[in-house]
């Protein structure tokens, strides 16, 4: 911050690629997608580049006569006087040697570019930690860490449009590890463990938006929650459990049930047996190392969410495998002007943004409207989701869980469960069919289920 403005700009360099695009315009194709007239620093070189760019678009010639005459019709009051522009193009022109080096010049400029855009981003965070607008902490480190990060995307620069044969290796590569995967019978993403739901899945990827939805009673929270219990119980990697609607002792009590297998409600009542005092302080003791993480503030936002997340991936060295948020209806979607459907299509967005920054996959719970009840065939589409228009553009997946029981009351049924995946961007449109046991609300592959009366 303390460095002198003239360091900050490169004049030699600006008139450089001018002058070389004045000189061929074809050199234009070399730093298309690399820069833009917002990357001058002096104002008569963003108008003239802006001008270039034109006439080079329009498949024009951008030559000094051209340019100077475009300049003038287009209202650039600074360049209303003709000759003189005409004379200060020729400048630029003759003290260009070529267009050999333009790639060079333009990235003189676009850094000098991004010095100042950091020195800008820099103090504009100064300006909201000083300001009383009313933002937490936590809401402040977002806000800070939001404008640092596309920061950090601008100075990686677009590299525009690249052969397929750039990619070929990589996705060779891709294909090698999957097969690794499939022979060793692993999936290619993020087990959730459940055998019929990877089977459809072949896991879940790591910047993946996963939306499950369902109608109350139906199992949402106990099948995330058994995903968690997968990913770090058995596979010991770190999760991120945001509960707006548990709490974390009620959470705790559940994970501690399945991995008792000790009756939910005996857990409640404390009316215990022997055998289930052993089981249950043996699973109190397992879990006391296993690295899930919650969260039961209430009516949290994406803004503080995103730091949360943020803040263990860091904590957690970039384990951080899977963060589920339970649920989309009881975040704080802001009050500003616009319709909820609206507001909860940017949560959804940054949602999903927030996935592909971490590349940890974020599994998003949500209702689903009643209206499906309605209907003699029950079971929940996206159209069912509340709010849905987002939700469907957003989600990489959308799942729901589906349980006929809570519906027919038919004792045959009463373990089974579906959960209908009604969306796969790079997988098919299925239906795994489980077991569920509610007394310690845990699904189950049929395989290994065990049924157990409530």
């Amino acid at each position: 911050m303390n460095a002198p403005l003239r360091e900050l700009y490169d004049l030699d360099a600006e008139s450089a690629v001018l002058g070389a695009l004045l000189r061929d315009n074809a050199a234009y194709d070399r730093i298309v997608g690399v820069l833009s007239a917002e990357h001058f620093y002096i104002g008569d070189h963003k108008a003239l580049f802006g001008a270039i760019s034109a006439l080079i678009s329009e498949r024009s010639a951008a030559d000094v006569v051209s340019v100077a005459s475009h300049l003038k019709s287009n209202g650039h009051t600074k360049f209303e006087h003709f000759d003189s522009v005409v004379e200060y193009l020729l400048d630029i022109e003759a003290r260009s040697v070529s267009a050999v080096n333009v790639s060079v010049y333009a990235d003189i400029v676009r850094d000098r570019a991004l010095l100042r855009r950091t020195l800008n981003t820099v103090r504009g965070i100064d300006d909201l930690v000083n300001a009383t607008n009313g933002l937490s902490a936590a809401q402040l480190l977002d806000a800070a860490q939001a404008s640092l990060m596309s920061l950090g995307n601008e100075s990686a620069g677009n590299d525009g449009l690249r052969a397929l044969s750039d990619f070929v290796d990589q996705s060779i590569e891709e294909v090698d590890e999957a097969a690794r995967r499939a022979k060793c019978g692993q999936v290619s993403g993020l087990a959730t463990g459940l055998i019929a739901l990877d089977d459809i899945l072949n896991g879940i990827g790591d910047s993946d938006l996963v939306v499950l939805g369902g109608r109350p009673s139906h199992g949402k929270s106990a099948l995330a929650l058994n995903i968690c219990e997968w990913v770090s119980v058995v596979q010991k990697q770190p999760t991120a459990f945001i509960s707006l609607e548990m709490t974390s002792v009620q959470l705790t009590k559940r994970l501690l049930a399945s991995q008792s297998n000790v009756h939910g409600l005996r857990l409640k009542d404390g009316r215990l047996t022997d055998e289930d005092w052993t089981n249950f302080q043996r699973a109190s003791d397992r879990m006391r190392s296993v690295p899930i993480f919650i969260s039961e503030k209430p009516r949290m936002n994406v803004l503080e969410i995103s730091a949360m997340c943020r803040k263990l991936k860091r904590d957690t060295n970039g384990a951080l495998k899977l963060i589920v948020i339970d649920y989309l209806g009881l975040m704080d979607h802001g009050v500003e002007r616009g319709n909820r459907a609206e507001l909860i299509e940017r949560s959804t967005n940054a949602l999903k943004n927030l996935a592909k920054e971490l590349k940890t996959p974020v599994l998003l719970l949500s209702q689903v409207n009643r209206g499906c009840e309605a209907r003699p065939n029950k079971r929940p589409t996206m159209s069912d989701l509340r709010e849905s228009g987002g939700i469907e553009q957003d989600a990489d997946t959308i799942m729901f869980v589906y349980r006929d029981y809570v519906y027919s009351q038919n004792p045959d049924v009463r373990f089974d469960a579906e959960i209908i995946v009604a969306k796969q961007r790079n997988g098919p449109i299925a239906t795994a069919t489980l077991a569920f046991d509610p007394a310690r609300t845990r699904f189950r592959d049929h395989d290994d289920a065990q049924r157990v009366a409530a």
